[in-house]
């Protein structure tokens, strides 16, 4: 797993910007723009998250809607009843079938029949406002029947890049990966720094070419950017 400070001197080195030209804050706002496209094209990013990651351990009973943590998840693909909060719907509780997804509408249509506690069988998401302060890329569960004692949700996300920020802030993904979008990033930098075009195909012909070929579109688009 690489680092934000390995995936930057990775970058600095193939572009030829020992000097930091462009610094350390505008390239890490370009790598983890490539970080963004590179794992919307290609990574996969389905991800497990444990009641305690998620936001939903120790629910008390009653609990109607509870707020993720993480400000990452593009999609909530499933949710799970599990028995401890560090625990996954693969740990201890393989026998808990992930719960019945609904929607919003649906959900609400059932606790106007009945709002009782019990266990919880169903579940809805939306999104939340991300204009109000703290609550930027989270979403809220709502959960139905209330848990008539304490419960944690597991969930299966589909999340998206979390940026890098601290130089010890590690890439969720793998090292290849890792180095590609720091390659990508390298090669935006190097039209930036008007590198020669011996230098900038160097750069490019260590990125497989159908993420170069791919990367066209979005490299052109790019052209304009301010660094």
């Amino acid at each position: 797993m690489l680092t934000l400070t390995t995936m930057l001197a990775h970058a600095r080195s193939l572009m030829q910007d020992q000097d930091s030209a462009i610094p350390d804050a505008s390239l890490t706002v370009l790598l983890n723009e490539m970080g963004n496209w590179y794992q919307a094209q290609y990574m996969d990013h389905a991800r497990e998250l444990t009641p305690t990651a998620a936001g939903l351990a120790t629910l008390s009973a009653g609990t109607v809607a509870a707020d993720t943590t993480p400000t990452n998840i593009n999609r909530i693909l499933s949710a799970t009843l599990v028995d401890g909060a560090g625990v996954t719907s693969a740990g201890s509780s393989a026998t808990h079938a992930p719960l019945d997804r609904l929607d919003v509408n649906e959900l609400y249509m059932l606790r106007r029949k009945s709002s009782a506690n019990g266990t919880i069988r169903y579940w809805a998401a939306y999104r939340q406002d991300g204009r109000q302060a703290g609550l930027e890329g989270k979403w809220r569960v709502l959960l139905h029947p209330p848990p008539s004692g304490t419960a944690h949700v597991a969930l299966y996300v589909d999340a998206e890049w979390l940026d890098l920020a601290s130089g010890t802030d590690v890439a969720d993904c793998t090292p290849d990966d890792a180095y590609i979008v720091a390659r990508l990033a390298a090669l935006q930098g190097a039209h930036i720094l008007d590198r020669s075009g011996a230098k900038i195909q160097q750069i490019a012909d260590l990125i497989p070419l159908h993420i170069r070929e791919a990367m066209g579109v979005h490299e052109r688009a790019m052209k304009a950017r301010v660094v």
